[in-house]
């Protein structure tokens, strides 16, 4: 049986090897689901932190992410794949 979606415990990841960009964006990310719902929605990362992120997230009391070591599924694991672009901003002729 397949949760639903927001029952899951669902990772938002960045890329392979994250510096600081990625792994914020995890965190916000993550929590702007959980806001809208997702209860079981965790930033994670794929790689070790920079020291520059290490910093900044000491520096701002938010803890590190969970470091999960494979993406590969399991048998029986449902697996849901995102792609997070961030939105353009456009300045308008106003």
């Amino acid at each position: 049986m397949i949760l639903p979606r927001m029952k899951r415990k669902t990772y938002v990841i960045g890329h392979r090897n994250p510096d600081t960009d990625s792994i914020v964006s995890a965190i916000a990310y993550a929590e702007l689901k959980r806001q809208k719902g997702w209860t079981e929605c965790f930033a994670a990362r794929a790689g070790k932190l920079t020291p520059q992120t290490e910093y900044i997230l000491g520096r701002f009391n938010i803890p590190a992410p969970e470091f999960v070591p494979d993406l590969v599924p399991k048998v029986g694991e449902p697996i849901a794949l995102f792609k997070f672009c961030a939105p353009v901003l456009r300045e308008t002729g106003a």
